[in-house]
């Protein structure tokens, strides 16, 4: 702050962005704290400029914030001015500076900028979309195979198989480094080292089609997904457990548990075929194949069941099923209306006094139990059944 002009805003200008790099300031990673500070000695060399600079907080008005849009807007353009002004409001919205501002700049700064009809970029279209996960599925799969054939060599290498190659990959398995590779022991080729690399590890070309991939599917975005943690849990081997680092949430939600669910088989034909690089109707035509030669073993395996009987046995079975659903909701509608029924009389009925107990009517009638064919309450908020009332009732004397 020392090297800033205008001595008299370094203290509030340093107590602001304090504030907006804090836990509650909005300003996670190292990289917008930098951003925001040389927008700020943008901010600050612009009004030291000006013929008559505000030389505190104070005196700033609408019409040094105007200027400052003006500047940026013919220096930089239009964008990165709206980026720079956005940026000082919230810089200058902080408790540290706020107070200092007086009412006409706080205006200025508040109003919304205009912005031109070009500012930002349309997003991909549902076919581009589709395109673009289609070659990152693809570019994964290439990956997965490329390094699935190295471990394959590696493990032949542990059982006595293979060549010069499984050598060198099983010393890459076991220590993480990849070998030097030279010719009469003068030179080191790089491309041969990065080549025998990717048997068993990634490299910079697989970041960007494992970044789509992941985005896409994960619904996050790259900054969350470039920190994802190696540490993980399998749930019941259906389901992964990870703890997501999420910066711009604030600092109370900065780790979030997220459960995705591991692949079960269940892939589309065209997702297959294209990472097989055949045509989705050729392997459909091969699943029906493999279905139609594997239906007969799996008759004579379930004693001569076949599938038409074992679909109508199904239906019948999801009928009763359906219809047991019924009388459960049903039941439980009646049950509903009762205790609403009952619940209203319990409300009605005079509350008893303790020398003179009352008794409940015994009638069953819309008129004395207030819902037709129901049973009648009592009016302590005991159930008193219906039945006829007996002709004669000795009655409690009083004590």
């Amino acid at each position: 702050m020392a090297r800033l002009p205008l001595p008299s805003w370094c203290i509030p200008l340093a107590g602001a962005f304090a504030q907006r790099t804090g836990p509650g300031g909005g300003l996670r990673t190292r990289t917008s704290a930098a951003g925001t500070w040389w927008r700020l000695g943008r901010w600050t060399r612009f009004l030291a400029k000006l013929p008559t600079p505000p030389a505190d907080p104070g005196r700033l008005t609408a019409a040094h914030v105007e200027g400052f849009v003006r500047f940026r807007t013919a220096q930089a353009g239009e964008e990165t001015a709206f980026k720079d002004v956005q940026d000082i409001k919230l810089l200058l919205d902080m408790d540290a500076i706020v107070s200092l501002l007086a009412p006409q700049a706080q205006d200025s700064l508040v109003r919304r900028q205009p912005r031109s009809r070009s500012f930002g970029q349309a997003g991909y279209s549902d076919g581009e979309s589709k395109r673009l996960l289609s070659a990152a599925r693809a570019d994964v799969a290439q990956i997965r195979d490329r390094i699935a054939t190295g471990e394959e060599l590696v493990r032949r290498h542990g059982h006595g198989v293979g060549d010069e190659k499984a050598v060198l990959l099983a010393d890459m398995a076991a220590s993480g480094r990849v070998p030097r590779l030279s010719d009469d022991g003068r030179h080191d080729h790089l491309t041969r080292r990065i080549e025998l690399a990717r048997h068993l590890f990634l490299h910079l070309p697989d970041l960007a089609p494992l970044m789509v991939l992941l985005c896409a599917l994960t619904e996050r975005n790259g900054e969350t997904i470039k920190e994802l943690p190696a540490q993980h849990k399998i749930l019941d081997g259906r389901a992964i457990e990870l703890t997501l680092i999420k910066r711009r949430r604030g600092l109370r939600r900065w780790f979030e548990t997220a459960l995705y669910r591991a692949a079960a088989g269940r892939r589309t034909c065209a997702a297959v075929a294209a990472d097989l690089g055949i045509t989705a109707e050729s392997l459909r035509t091969w699943v029906r194949n493999e279905a139609a030669q594997a239906a007969p073993e799996s008759q004579s395996r379930d004693g001569g069941v076949s599938a038409a009987e074992e679909l109508a046995r199904l239906r019948v079975e999801n009928a009763r099923l359906l219809k047991a659903e019924q009388e459960w909701r049903l039941e439980r509608e009646i049950l509903r209306r009762a205790a609403a029924c009952f619940a209203r009389e319990v409300k009605r009925a005079p509350a008893a006094g303790p020398s003179s107990p009352t008794t409940a009517p015994t009638s069953a009638s819309s008129g004395s139990a207030g819902c037709s064919g129901r049973p009648a309450l009592a009016t302590a908020g005991t159930w008193a059944p219906s039945r006829p009332a007996p002709s004669a009732r000795p009655r409690r004397s009083g004590p």
